[in-house]
């Protein structure tokens, strides 16, 4: 879906479900919105939601890239509530995926035995061309 209306955007990040790629696409979706970030307030949005490893460096490449970006501007609504979802989704499934850890972990203590597994080995690892399916 992103591909759509900010097509660069995977290339700003190692992997766009990383915290601080999740983080960001909450509040901007298009390449419109990213452009009317001041580079301030970007650099502030990164640097929180990467715990600092993110700085007005990635800011600036940000707006560089958001500059020349090719996305389609008329598709931004319904990309932006796809997005919600997915993030929501995501969300859900790590609060989830910890709830289980944590009641294996207490059946494991109740019985005296040790964890061999979690559930986060068992979902599935999004694969890159999931990225932006919808």
């Amino acid at each position: 879906m992103m591909l759509k209306v900010f097509p660069e955007y995977e290339n700003l990040f190692s992997n766009v479900f990383l915290t601080s790629s999740r983080h960001l696409l909450t509040h901007a979706v298009t390449a419109q919105e990213f452009a009317n970030f001041d580079l301030g307030e970007l650099t502030a949005l990164l640097s929180a939601a990467s715990r600092g490893r993110f700085d007005q460096e990635k800011a600036e490449a940000i707006q560089t890239v958001v500059r020349q970006s090719i996305g389609i501007h008329f598709m931004a609504d319904s990309v932006r509530i796809q997005m919600r979802c997915l993030l929501e989704q995501l969300d859900l499934l790590e609060a989830q995926r910890q709830e289980v850890d944590s009641m294996l972990e207490q059946l494991c203590n109740c019985h005296n035995i040790l964890p061999l597994f979690q559930a986060s080995a068992w979902l599935p690892v999004l694969p890159s061309s999931a990225k932006y399916a919808m």
